[in-house]
């Protein structure tokens, strides 16, 4: 684990760097600085390609991995990463917040996710965690078990439903035509899916942080209609 707050002692081929691919240099001044403060080095790269070159010459700490911008399908990116680095934790970084883009993340399992704007605070929290064990755990044996609180801010539309129905992930499969994945989805945790999609009070609507864009999804509609 690099010493917190070292700088120039150590020779830079000594030094354990953190590789960052990203093309957004407002997230490069975020991390850069923190990084060099934690006495490591930091390795800016735009290509997924680029990353694996760095990885590949060894004495890396941590990856932070922007998916914003990529080359190709963010996730397939994320995955080539993953496979070469095992044995590094990964950082991944978006502003894409859907429940979505979250599932594929997971099942590629990375050490943890940010969204944007970074917090300077949590980025530390997360670098610091993430270039060393834990109470003698290795990071790839721990999880973040996001509390009640996070689905509230995060995914209030599930959170009010009385049943806590999976409704942004039906919306969205609905979206892309998968008519029975969101039909199994909507029924998963209620069985009278179907009647509620004409009398439920849609408590969802309610909560749908598309609301502070324009208009709230229709949601008790969608379920309706997929039902």
């Amino acid at each position: 684990m690099c010493g917190h707050g070292r700088k120039g002692a150590d020779s830079m081929k000594n030094r354990i760097k953190i590789i960052v691919k990203t093309s957004d240099n407002d997230l490069l001044d975020v991390v850069r600085p923190l990084v060099e403060d934690e006495g490591c080095v930091c390795r800016e790269v735009g290509r997924c390609g680029d990353f694996l070159d760095e990885l590949s010459s060894g004495n890396t700490g941590l990856g932070i991995v922007d998916l914003d911008g990529g080359e190709s399908d963010c996730v397939d990116e994320l995955k080539d990463i993953q496979r070469a680095s095992r044995d590094v934790p990964l950082v991944v970084v978006s502003s894409d917040q859907t429940i979505v883009l979250g599932r594929k993340i997971h099942e590629v399992s990375v050490f943890y996710c940010l969204t944007k704007p970074v917090n300077k605070a949590e980025l530390l929290q997360v670098v610091r965690a993430g270039m060393g064990d834990h109470n003698g755990v290795p990071w790839r044996f721990r999880a973040r078990i996001r509390d009640m609180k996070w689905y509230r801010e995060n995914i209030p539309c599930m959170d009010v439903c009385p049943v806590h129905t999976d409704s942004g992930r039906y919306v969205q499969l609905i979206a892309e035509g998968k008519l029975k994945e969101a039909y199994l989805v909507a029924r998963s945790p209620n069985p009278l899916a179907s009647t509620c999609g004409k009398i439920c009070a849609a408590f969802c609507e309610d909560s749908c942080r598309r609301s502070k864009i324009d208009c709230a999804v229709t949601i008790r509609a969608l379920k309706r209609y997929v039902t």
